[in-house]
Formats: structure tokens, C-alpha cells, sequence
């Protein structure tokens, strides 16, 4: 990632210095060692102040790059994602407001800052005026709750590996942090693991999100939305559309049929960062004026309200006894068998069957049955694995590629 962004400078805490030095290969003129974990924010005041002068020759304008994330490295060739500062300060301010953050907030961020999801808490303090504490290693762990209680947080950005762990936690203790209202996103939140989350936390907000490194954030679901909607991503954000495009004809479907997601709006990213084949996949201009959208490559339907509901990415479908099926509808019907605490669907291919990994201590042949009572029989893997827990990349998200080798040994 440092050699394809051509960084001129690689800044890390003291206990990266070692994969600091090995970056020398790639012609890094420098590294610069930085002291490890520290509270680096206490900035006094509300967001705001004097208009900003006009921009002498070269100086940089709101349309400018103002950082590269890389995404999906997982799976393959990590992409660099390109946003500017427009389209940054866009989306703090739309997910503030959506969000109702108040000055007297403090996010609990245990996300790396490397995952736009964690890197966004830090800009969403700074213009809400809300604290940020900032944990790593064993707050994401072990250690959730008592980062929670030390920190007294009540606002906390959460993936559904973290949820599955924190209502784990709480279940063991009595004392619960002072929480108003959790944050999803990056996977589906089944009903199962909000009701769960409302459960351990009394009169807590559970907040569904859909979004991607390429926009940041597409659509909120307001907490008196969810009893109506449980499984809508909500609506998008002010300013954004999103259309639903047949994938064969490129025409706009109605209200309820599903088809591939388009964004359009102010913080569509500006490409990917040396790769404008990728970029031209994703960023198409569209209609008579040639506007350009973002093409997610996820399925999903927007209701006649404007409700988002996302189904899967397109890569997740599979055939199965001559049906389309999607691998995240699988993954999610199977959360919802009593005794199941997480699941991850890996979608058939030419080379292997679709096999679906569980955390249950459940026999296999009770979860099948138990599926089959919830989606529709041709839907059921042939091949279910009961595990202890699920592989984990460090943003919290599943790690298929080491889920792949842990189910199948790296072979078909």
C-alpha cells in the first residue's frame, strides 16, 4: 500500500518500527517513529470560526484529495480510495446530523483508524464537539466493557462481531456503561442482534447504517424507524439518491424490485488511486448530462418511501439446484436459530460447494433443520461448520480468505 501511494513518509508507534524499516525496499525516503497510544485530542469550543480567506496560487481547494484509504485487501489487491475534502466534510456533517451527536457524547472508537468507520469517529468528535476515546488491542476484546465503563461512553461504533462480543460481555456483568445508542455497519444487523443489544442495554438506540469506502455513508436508519423496518438500511443520507438499476439493461426500476444500487451525490470518492480501469467500472457518467454515479456492485430494492433494503454484494450470489441464492440472506436466516451467535456464508463456485460457517455449539443437522424452517429448502448448504468463533480481519469484519483455508484446508 505504501509503494502503490507512493508515500513520501511512513508514520508509526514504536511497536511497528520493525515493518516501518522493512518498507525500505519500496525507496521510503523516511520513517518517522511517533510515541505509542495517547489522548491527542482535547480541543476546546464548537466546530467553526471566520470565513476562510481566498486561495493564493496553489493552494489547495475543497475539491482536492485529502486522503487515500485502502479497502478490501482481504481478498485481493488492496484499492486505494481517493476522497476529497468536499466530499469528507459532506459526510461528517450529514452523519452528525443524522445521528443527533451532542456535544456532551463520548465515542467509544476500539475500530482501527485505518477502516473508514473508526477514522470518521475521530472527525465526527471534532465537529460535534463529542469526546473520542480511542482504544486498541484488548478494548476490542476482552477488555469492551471495562473500555466502555472507564470511558463512560455512550455512543459506540460497532461491526456485528463486535455486538455478538459485547452482548457476550455484558451478560457476565451487572454493570452496564452509560450507552444511548450503538452504530452498524459493514455487514447486515440481523433483528436477532439488535433485539439482543435492546435486551443487555435497556432504552438503547441501535442505529443501522449502509455505506462504503467509496461514498463513506449512503443511508441511517433513525431508531424509530426500526420497529417498522428491521431490516432496512434506511434512508439516504440529505442531498444522495440512490437508484436501483436493472444490471442487463441499465434502466431505473421501480419502487421493490431488485437490482444494483447507484449512489449519487457530493461524496462519491474521486477514483481509485492508480487504477482508472477500476475507476471507470465504478464511476460511469449516467443520463443526458453525463452526471457521475457510483456503482456499488451490491443488490437491493429501495421501497416507495425510500427505504434501502441491501440483499448482498453481487459476487455473494450463487446457483444452487438451478435457483439464484444469495450467500448474506443465507447468513442472516441462519443468526436467527435459537443458539446461533454469528454467521458467515462463503457462495458457491465452479471449484467448491457453498458452505456455511456458524458460532454455535449446536450439532449441524439441528441448525439445518432449524434453516429449513426459514428460507426456502433449495437455499439450506449442503455443508454447515459449527465453530467456536469466526476469523476476524482487524476492522471486525470476516476474514473469508482464512475462512476459506479454515473450512476447506486451502483446497476445493
Amino acid at each position: 500500500m505504501v509503494a502503490d501511494g507512493s508515500a513520501p513518509l511512513a508514520a508509526a508507534a514504536r511497536d511497528r518500527q520493525t515493518p516501518v524499516r522493512d518498507l525500505r525496499p519500496f525507496d521510503l525516503p523516511g520513517a518517522l517513529d511517533l510515541p505509542g497510544p495517547r489522548d491527542l485530542f482535547d480541543l476546546p469550543g464548537a466546530p467553526g470560526g471566520p470565513s476562510r480567506p481566498h486561495p493564493g496560487p496553489g493552494a489547495p481547494i475543497p475539491s482536492d484529495p485529502v486522503s487515500i484509504l485502502y479497502t478490501s485487501g482481504s481478498t485481493g489487491r488492496p484499492k486505494g480510495v481517493v476522497s476529497t475534502h468536499a466530499g469528507v466534510l459532506f459526510c461528517v456533517r450529514a452523519i452528525a446530523r443524522r445521528l443527533r451527536l451532542r456535544p456532551g457524547d463520548v465515542i467509544g472508537c476500539v475500530l482501527p483508524l485505518t477502516f473508514d468507520y473508526g477514522l470518521y469517529q475521530l472527525y465526527l468528535g471534532l465537529y460535534s464537539g463529542a469526546a473520542v476515546a480511542v482504544g486498541h488491542g484488548v478494548d476490542a476484546g476482552p477488555g469492551l466493557l471495562r473500555f466502555l465503563l472507564r470511558h463512560e461512553v455512550t455512543v459506540l461504533p460497532s461491526v456485528a462481531g463486535l455486538t455478538w462480543s459485547l452482548c457476550r460481555l455484558a451478560e457476565r456483568q451487572r454493570e452496564r456503561p452509560p450507552l444511548r445508542m450503538l452504530t452498524n455497519t459493514g455487514a447486515a444487523l440481523s433483528p436477532a442482534l439488535a433485539g439482543r443489544v435492546k435486551e443487555a442495554f435497556p432504552g438503547i438506540d441501535v442505529v443501522a447504517m449502509y455505506g462504503l469506502t467509496e461514498c463513506k455513508r449512503v443511508s441511517v436508519l433513525l431508531p424509530e424507524e426500526w420497529e417498522q423496518r428491521p431490516t432496512s438500511a434506511g434512508r439516504p443520507l440529505d442531498d444522495t439518491e440512490v437508484l436501483v438499476l436493472c444490471p442487463r439493461t441499465g434502466r431505473v426500476l421501480p419502487p421493490g424490485e431488485e437490482g444494483e444500487l447507484v449512489v449519487r451525490g457530493p461524496h462519491l470518492m474521486r477514483g481509485y488511486w492508480n487504477d482508472p480501469e477500476l475507476t471507470g467500472q465504478r464511476l460511469r457518467r449516467v443520463g443526458p448530462a453525463q452526471e457521475t454515479m457510483l456503482f456499488t456492485g451490491d443488490r437491493g430494492r429501495v421501497d416507495a418511501e425510500g427505504y434501502v433494503y441491501v440483499s448482498g454484494r453481487d459476487d455473494d450470489v450463487y446457483k444452487a439446484n438451478g435457483f439464484r441464492v444469495s450467500a448474506a440472506e443465507v447468513a442472516l436466516a441462519a443468526e436467527d436459530v435459537p443458539g446461533v451467535e454469528k454467521a458467515h456464508c462463503l457462495p458457491a463456485r465452479a471449484e467448491r460447494p457453498a458452505r456455511l460457517a456458524v458460532v454455535s455449539g449446536r450439532p449441524a443437522e439441528d441448525i439445518r433443520r432449524e434453516l429449513a424452517e426459514r428460507i426456502e429448502w433449495f437455499k439450506v448448504p449442503d455443508h454447515i461448520h459449527p465453530l467456536p468463533a469466526l476469523p476476524l480481519r482487524s476492522n471486525g469484519k470476516t476474514d473469508t480468505a482464512a475462512l476459506e483455508t479454515l473450512l476447506t484446508g486451502g483446497t476445493a
